[in-house]
């Protein structure tokens, strides 16, 4: 489907007054699937906007590169919110589309941006090819990983008893054949 057919169908459900069908459309196409786009992460900023999600409207319309008087609060507490505590939590906000790793690859105001908060293309490409640095731990993963210590520690337990239990019968077993 073509950019200007996803328009029109957000446009459609837009005048409809189906706000949260024209998110789901455009939430596919700001996917990882797709790489970067800025036309649709304008569009998906206008639509979040409109919604009163300032936030999250302020991190689309940032990385459109757009900067129209309207985006301006938006974009203003998206980067107040993600820029105080450590320069990198801004760029793990960015949908993995989004995490490029040249600067000159990003539209010229996310350039300028990024550039006076201390990025540059070899410290973006650390983040792009390092799976560690891909941003904090999702949830499920966590889960994951405390369900597999919790096995490993069920295991060895396991493991420790059935010691215990051969110990125990052949230290019987000896002690019969030697007190009959």
């Amino acid at each position: 489907m073509t950019k200007d057919d996803t328009f029109a169908r957000v446009d459609k459900a837009i005048a409809n007054g189906s706000l949260w069908k024209a998110k789901e459309i455009l939430q596919g196409n700001v996917s990882l699937a797709h790489g970067y786009r800025p036309d649709f992460y304008e569009k998906y900023g206008q639509l979040l906007l409109q919604m009163g999600d300032l936030i999250e409207a302020g991190k689309y319309l940032f990385l459109s590169g757009k900067r129209l008087p309207n985006y301006e609060e938006a974009i203003s507490l998206y980067l107040k919110r993600f820029s105080k505590s450590n320069s990198h939590t801004l760029l793990f906000t960015f949908p993995k589309a989004s995490r490029l790793s040249k600067i000159e690859d990003y539209p010229k105001e996310v350039q300028k941006h990024l550039l006076k908060m201390g990025y540059t293309s070899s410290l973006l490409t650390k983040f792009t090819t390092n799976p560690m640095l891909h941003g904090p731990p999702s949830f499920l993963s966590k889960v994951k990983s405390k369900i597999i210590g919790l096995i490993l520690i069920l295991i060895l337990l396991a493991f420790i008893v059935g010691i215990v239990s051969v110990t125990a019968h052949g230290l019987i077993l000896l002690s019969n054949w030697i007190f009959p």
